[in-house]
């Protein structure tokens, strides 16, 4: 079965706004010199003592199962708990694998704070390149699974109980970095299957196709001139005052020679101003097929919004061409 990939992010947009969490003390930033794919990467920076965790926004609901994948390079093996990828649920619990403080640079699998199973068949985590590193989750408590991949080989493979408490499901990912100085990129989580080896690009607004919304500074240029910055800016923007109002963009050419498209990401950062049920609907056209999603209530504050694309409008795998024609925007829709 093939991997239906619900998040991803590449940190393309050049802010760490999609993350949240508390940093302990121990900084992130966006990396624009040392990167996996693109033009950025997550750094984080150690010091004396220092942590940090970031989660992504609430998952799609529901799921006992859960796979990931992502790209990092880990400077500092060991060093006090330093990494952890988990899956976080509803009640409260941590489920994934550690690289523990006793420096032998080996994954353990953890449930809920307590580790369940040694890792380490033979597979040592590598110092200073950037590493593939897949992780399956199965919450249930007798027949529950952690297994988790280094560059494709496996080195965490946990049978057992992973649900501390009964009916829970996951509800978002959880990165933990210690002591070191650490990279992050192209994260990718799915149902169904192993995500695999992901690497994620970019394509940017470069033209108008419907520009329906309002700039925010009259006279200054084309719609998407207004949401085409890397990294994002907040001081100009399109409004829409009305509802079934569209922007729909042109985008930069992506170069797909010797890869396999497996989706598209489409993100947008956005807000409303009043407390009515005030919603956008993502866009996605093929030249053949225009979607429409059913809309997303925002927020009053800026927040970033996707929608992932695991087929084309139209239906079936993407290919380069329908990377080439694909035109995305989004419509208001205001009570």
């Amino acid at each position: 079965m093939a991997p239906r990939f619900i998040w991803t992010c590449g940190i393309e947009m050049g802010s760490l706004a999609p993350f949240t969490g508390p940093n302990g003390g121990n900084p992130r930033s966006v990396e624009a010199s040392v990167v996996h794919t693109g033009n950025y990467s997550l750094e984080t920076i150690g010091g004396s003592s220092r942590w940090s965790y970031w989660s992504t926004p609430n998952l799609e609901e529901g799921h006992k199962e859960m796979y990931l994948s992502c790209w990092t390079i880990n400077s500092i093996p060991g060093a006090q708990n330093g990494y952890r990828f988990e899956f976080f649920t509803d009640n409260g619990a941590l489920i994934g694998i550690r690289l523990p403080g006793n420096g032998d640079s080996l994954w353990d699998a953890y449930v809920d704070g307590a580790k369940v199973a040694d890792g380490g068949l033979g597979v040592t985590m590598p110092v200073g390149i950037w590493t593939l590193i897949e992780l399956y989750v199965k919450i249930d408590d007798t027949v529950g699974r952690i297994i988790s991949k280094m560059n494709g080989a496996i080195d965490v493979d946990y049978t057992g109980d992973t649900e501390p408490d009964t009916d829970s499901f996951i509800e978002d990912l959880r990165t933990y970095n210690g002591d070191s100085t650490s990279r992050y990129d192209d994260y990718a989580i799915a149902v169904d299957d192993w995500c695999g080896d992901v690497r994620i690009g970019r394509m940017v607004p470069e033209g108008d196709v419907e520009g329906e919304w309002e700039p925010s500074v009259a006279g200054t240029g084309s719609n998407y001139a207004r949401v085409d910055e890397r990294p994002p800016s907040d001081a100009d923007y399109n409004r829409a005052s009305g509802t079934v109002q569209t922007d729909k963009y042109l985008l930069s050419t992506f170069d797909s020679e010797g890869i396999t498209p497996l989706f598209v990401t489409s993100w947008a950062r956005a807000r409303k101003e009043s407390a009515q049920d005030s919603k956008f609907k993502f866009i996605a056209d093929d030249l053949t097929t225009e979607d429409i999603n059913t809309g997303t209530v925002l927020t009053t504050s800026a927040a970033y919004y996707s929608k992932v694309y695991n087929e084309t409008p139209t239906g079936g795998a993407w290919t380069g061409d329908d990377l080439e024609n694909l035109t995305v925007g989004v419509e208001s829709e205001l009570p």
